[in-house]
């Protein structure tokens, strides 16, 4: 069996820094899965826009879960805490924007121990998930919303021409399909969105907690902390002593500019705005010292950053020639180290953002 990902489907889903993959390697990737020697029901569920997530062989289905650094990225709310009891009367609302129904949702509520994102001054959140009244925390079908199509790469992330469209499914998808449901006395980091409709938040797929009891969890909090603190003063990030830590600020700076809003309410457009000029600058005079050519798979590299600026010919970057592969890392590197030279003063980068 073969499975085809358009480009942009993966960007913003990669290691651990979710750097996003370069759309010159992404236009299409194929999958080759190999027929086992006895048959084994899998159950393949692939929707555009977040991942692609397979059924496992047997036992409990896999949940697919994001980096820390994309689940700060999403979040509007982000909490330490347990969840204390579920409400006995389901609340209605809306799945999606623009649905023409309203569907039942559990609520549960969350008591705050630590609010690291927004929650202000809250002692208790209440969070919900799409549920079904004769049957708890089944789920009862409801429409699919529809994609968000956001624009095209420009020229394929590099100005080639064309493009990488990249469809942005909303964050609460069809019920039954890897929905993140809390049970009772649950204790860990929440990542939470406002649902645009009910009066509650929600974590969207794949925005799983991070458990307490978890191994990990204190090294999660801790990055947690860390990218909530680049995003809180960006321009100490970025001018920070060390190259590494200036390195990861411009990659998650430009991964946030680069997120593509989902639920957007009816009536609002998403646009690009151009960011602060001085915080773009910064971020460009970092690029201008990264080595298009780095073989450190635990440090982000130009490679991977240039391609979220987005630019066309408009702004003076002209994709260059090449013949093998060789070619290309030499011209690439070449290339991108000269427009960042000359464009570093005056470039703006810019950021979606609904208004």
């Amino acid at each position: 069996m073969k499975i085809s990902i358009v480009g942009g489907i993966v960007l913003g889903l990669a290691s651990h820094w979710g750097l996003a993959i370069n759309p010159v390697y992404c236009q299409q990737i194929q999958i080759q899965i190999a027929a086992p020697a006895q048959a084994v029901p899998v159950a393949p569920q692939i929707q555009i826009g977040q991942a692609i997530a397979i059924g496992p062989i047997s036992g409990k289905r896999m949940m697919p879960n994001f980096s820390t650094q994309n689940k700060v990225l999403q979040s509007q709310v982000i909490v330490v805490g347990k969840i204390q009891n579920l409400e006995k009367e389901l609340v209605q609302a809306k799945p999606f924007p623009g649905s023409a129904e309203k569907v039942p949702f559990q609520v549960a509520t969350i008591k705050i121990e630590k609010a690291l994102l927004g929650a202000k001054d809250e002692t208790h959140i209440r969070v919900a998930w799409q549920s079904n009244s004769n049957t708890g925390n089944a789920v009862a079908p409801t429409p699919v919303a529809p994609a968000i199509v956001a624009p095209p790469l420009g020229g394929g992330g590099f100005g080639g021409g064309g493009g990488v469209q990249i469809a942005v499914m909303p964050h609460i998808r069809r019920p039954g399909v890897n929905q993140i449901i809390f049970s009772k006395d649950q204790e860990g980091c929440f990542f939470l969105q406002k649902h645009p409709d009910g009066d509650f938040y929600y974590a969207s797929t794949f925005m799983t907690p991070l458990d307490k009891k978890a191994p990990n969890y204190k090294s999660e909090i801790e990055e947690t902390q860390k990218i909530l603190t680049i995003l809180k003063n960006p321009k100490k990030a970025l001018a920070s002593k060390e190259k590494s830590d200036q390195f990861q600020a411009a990659s998650i700076l430009l991964s946030k500019y680069n997120s593509y809003p989902a639920m957007v309410p009816q009536g609002k457009k998403v646009v690009q705005k151009p960011i602060d000029a001085e915080i773009s600058k910064a971020i460009l005079n970092v690029l201008s010292e990264m080595d298009w050519n780095s073989t450190d798979a635990s440090k982000p590299g130009l490679n991977n950053l240039f391609g979220l600026l987005r630019l066309n010919t408009q702004d003076g970057w002209q994709y260059p020639k090449f013949t093998t592969p060789d070619g290309y890392q030499k011209e690439m590197a070449s290339s991108t180290k000269k427009w960042l030279t000359e464009n570093k003063d005056k470039f703006l980068i810019k950021k979606w953002a609904i208004e």
